[in-house]
């Protein structure tokens, strides 16, 4: 068992510069101030500050702009010292012997992780989308060790934010701090409803298969399979050479039609670009009637040469017309001839199957019976393999449920101490208002009016750390932070017989830090308080320029 220790919080504003820090020790810790007026001097800035620095979000006050300041935390896990650095998105941690930068990230999974490795827990929940286990932001570890003054709300989590992208999370991450639910067990159920999934998968299989085999069993009845198949499979094997000779011409045969018909094609345009070159000629010959030079724009008045120049090259494309046409009328006859000889073809090909006699119902049954027997036991043997996986998967599930069982079994005694507890603190506190019924499971809500509430609330919490204590007792502990825990109006009986119990409860290697007005040791002389810290700075100036001074050597190092 280990236990995190605060040892000081520094918080710089670098625009302003201006700075606080605050030493803490083991033990217990009052943040204080005035009575009478010592509210807004930063108790509760300072309480929400620790856990913020170590990856959590918290909710600050509208005129705390939290993004422009630095946070550092200066924390001891089992005699090892490190520094945490926050700003903002960024993170850095630091040993605090060596100060060697250990660990740099702006993602808050990878934060999660190392952190993981430090305090040696981690809580782990399914993702929403995938199921898939993973490592929870850093606020989940917190849960049980941080109250908010402005979110006391009884058997609720509202002291961070962005706690609701895991579903049922509440349950799920006390069972976890509790050691009910763990990798072994989210592993199991997962498991589980994947065996459970594969296992109707094959039942289906199975009597789909079944249904595949009752119907070949009633196709087959009148089937007469007394051909003989040895003599059929002879006879298609001799016929196998005839039937590839008569698909090898008509292919020959179909690639010859096709060059042929596109030479054809070839030809016709060229014989309609020499209708359209005929044309153009004819029109000049018209037009040399009244002809001029292209060389010096003078009216030519004999144009008998370049006449005959035309006439001529009208000849040509006539005897050019002729020798195509006459192409074509060749290609068309070859055309003709190879569609003929393809057709033949065809026709053998018709008698070839006739005489194999492929559609014949003695050879379709001999076929046919052939491979239904052949299907049925390919089927039979599918439902061989199914039943034996299914069978496997059965043991597999037993076991798993035998695991599932015995954290059944720790749930149940989580919740049967849980209701101890609470009986005995609603009997302490006199709490007569709250019925007994609530505290049979640790995931029912409930609340209290006035002045009780915080008094319930602080109740909860508190048994849900003497909870993991008893139940995981290897897992770290965190230091309790409450901010004001007192918040709403109640009389100062209230308020001693609440911290009386808080500082009665709190397990000695837990360190407490809690804010409220107006402490007084000697109200509480039975206690011994390592550490009290009496704020009297005025309201809203918590941050002073003679400590940045002090330390800005120091946050230099870390940027």
């Amino acid at each position: 068992m280990s236990s995190l220790i605060i040892n000081k919080l520094y918080i710089f504003s670098p625009h302003e510069k201006k700075s606080k820090v605050v030493d803490f020790k083991a033990g217990k810790n009052i943040i204080t101030s005035s009575q009478k007026n010592g509210s807004k001097r930063g108790k509760s800035t300072l309480t929400k500050s620790i856990y913020y620095a170590l990856g959590a979000d918290c909710f600050f006050d509208d005129k705390w702009n939290v993004n422009d300041k630095i946070y550092i935390v200066d924390f001891t896990i089992s005699n090892t010292s490190y520094y945490i650095f926050r700003w903002d998105r960024l993170f850095k941690v630091f040993s605090r012997d060596d100060f060697k930068e250990l660990f740099k990230t702006n993602l808050r999974d990878e934060l999660a992780k190392y952190l993981k490795d430090i305090f040696k827990f981690s809580v782990e929940l399914p993702n929403k989308e995938t199921e898939n286990l993973e490592v929870t932001p850093p606020a989940f570890n917190y849960l049980l060790n941080y109250i908010d003054q402005d979110k006391i709300d009884g058997t609720n989590f509202n002291s961070f934010k962005n706690l609701s992208q895991y579903s049922d999370y509440k349950e799920n991450v006390l069972y976890y701090h509790f050691n009910v639910y763990n990798e072994e067990y989210y592993n199991s159920i997962k498991s589980i409803e994947k065996l459970s999934d594969k296992k109707k998968e094959l039942q289906n299989k199975v009597k789909l298969n079944k249904g595949m085999i009752d119907k070949i069993n009633k196709n087959t009845n009148n089937i007469d399979y007394s051909v003989d198949i040895d003599n059929l499979i002879i006879e298609m094997d001799e016929s196998k050479a005839e039937y590839r000779r008569i698909i090898d011409i008509l292919n020959r045969i179909k690639k010859g039609l096709i060059k042929l018909r596109n030479e054809k094609e070839d030809l016709l345009v060229e014989l309609r670009e020499l209708d359209v070159f005929n044309k153009s000629c004819e029109k000049n010959v018209k037009q040399l009637s009244r002809h001029k030079c292209p060389h010096c724009n003078s009216e030519i008045q004999d144009t008998l040469d370049e006449k005959i120049k035309r006439y001529n090259e009208i000849d040509d494309i006539l005897y050019l017309k002729y020798e195509i046409e006459n192409s074509i009328l060749k290609i068309e006859r070859k055309i003709e001839l190879e569609e003929k000889k393809y057709k033949d073809e065809l026709v053998n090909l018709n008698e070839y199957e006739s005489r194999l006699k492929i559609n014949s119902k003695d050879i379709n049954d001999i076929i046919k019976y052939k491979g239904f027997i052949e299907i049925k036991n390919s089927l039979y043997s599918e439902i061989e393999i199914d039943n034996a996986e299914i069978t496997e998967i059965d043991e597999s599930i037993k076991n798993l449920n035998s695991i599932k069982s015995s954290y059944a079994i720790k749930k149940s005694s989580v919740n049967k101490r849980y209701s101890e507890l609470m009986k005995k603190d609603k009997e302490y506190f006199g709490l007569k208002e709250i019925n007994e019924n609530n505290f049979s499971n640790i995931k029912n809500v409930f609340t209290a009016g006035g002045s009780n509430k915080p008094i319930v609330t602080i109740m909860w919490y508190m048994n849900l750390l003497k909870l993991k204590a008893e139940f995981n007792s290897e897992a770290i502990k965190f230091p309790l932070i409450l901010d004001s825990p007192n918040n709403v109006e109640s009389d100062d009986d209230k308020k001693k017989t609440l911290f009386n119990y808080l500082f009665k409860e709190i397990q000695p290697d837990t360190q407490l830090i809690i804010s409220t007005l107006g402490f007084k040791q000697s109200d509480y002389k039975e206690f011994e308080f390592e550490n009290v810290i009496e704020l009297t700075n005025d309201k809203y100036k918590m941050l002073s320029v003679d400590e940045y001074n002090k330390y800005k050597e120091f946050l230099n190092k870390f940027i």
